[in-house]
């Protein structure tokens, strides 16, 4: 997992995590990205979250969908105009 700081936009950050296949379906995955939502808004006080998602994982899709995050094409495009991701906001 991890989370970075977008540097031109302060109140902002992106994140994304792998996780090796024979731990998937297990909730690793939803208890990271809860732990990364909290943190991001309670102790950074962020604004906005992103987070990159591949676009043939519909699993990881469906989890980031599942806890509040719909996806954003207009920022998909601004930075990858030839596709390959999705980009998802909370």
């Amino acid at each position: 997992c991890n989370l970075d700081l977008v540097r031109e936009h302060p109140d902002r950050c992106l994140f994304g995590y792998v996780f090796n296949r024979q731990y998937w379906g297990q909730g690793y995955a939803s208890e990271a990205v809860r732990g990364l939502l909290a943190y991001s808004f309670s102790e950074l006080a962020l604004t906005s979250v992103f987070a990159t998602c591949d676009v043939a994982n519909l699993s990881s899709i469906r989890l980031l969908e599942r806890l509040g995050m719909c996806r954003d094409e207009h920022f998909q495009e601004k930075l990858w105009p030839t596709g390959g991701e999705h980009y998802l906001y909370y």
